[in-house]
């Protein structure tokens, strides 16, 4: 009896690993948003050793499931991630790189996130590395997990709370951030 236990355990815990599956996703503009996107909870988007991801259409990119970002195997520089979305001189406010929704959890592994602080001639800086959903009532959030990471050049915060924009909501997680050496030069780790 306790042997078929085993053996159910053991072959449900095999097939539940299963669907997840690694996606290697090239540098350019839009590429990373066009992964998220097509990824299923659970994957894994490897990136270019040195490549350079842009997102210039997407003001944020939205994470909704449990998702990875490493550098590929035996990376010898970081993959770079900057939003280009807010063109300088423009109306439009400072973006971020992600919004938090519920169901969220993100790892990234050797990975650079470029705030491109100060503005430049072309784009605004980013303003916030993670901003979490204020619109999701009784949100869960798995993880924000940073491994070897390098966050730099942002003009606000690693990750925006919202403020008291989530007043009145319930937000549970299970491991907040867990920051492992990463390389950081930002004013703020948080604010809720």
């Amino acid at each position: 009896m306790s042997k078929k236990i085993i053996v159910a355990v053991t072959l449900g815990l095999l097939i539940s690993g299963m669907g997840h599956s690694q996606t290697a996703v090239a540098p350019g503009d839009g590429t990373l948003s066009a992964a998220i996107a097509a990824a299923a909870s659970g994957d894994v988007l490897v990136l270019e050793s040195g490549g350079l991801y842009t997102e210039s259409t997407e003001a944020i990119l939205v994470i909704d499931k449990k998702i990875i970002f490493q550098a590929a195997d035996g990376a010898a520089d970081r993959p770079i991630i900057q939003n280009l979305s807010a063109a300088a001189g423009s109306g439009s406010a400072r973006p971020h790189l992600f919004l938090l929704k519920g169901g969220a959890s993100i790892t990234c592994t050797f990975i650079e996130f470029d705030g491109l602080e100060p503005d430049t001639s072309a784009f605004k800086a980013t303003d916030n590395l993670f901003v979490l959903d204020p619109a999701v009532e009784n949100a869960s959030i798995g993880h924000v997990m940073m491994d070897d990471c390098k966050i730099h050049r942002f003009t606000g915060k690693v990750i925006d709370g919202g403020e008291n924009k989530l007043d009145g909501k319930n937000m549970t997680t299970d491991t907040f951030i867990k920051i492992s050496y990463t390389h950081m030069t930002q004013p703020a780790i948080c604010s809720v």
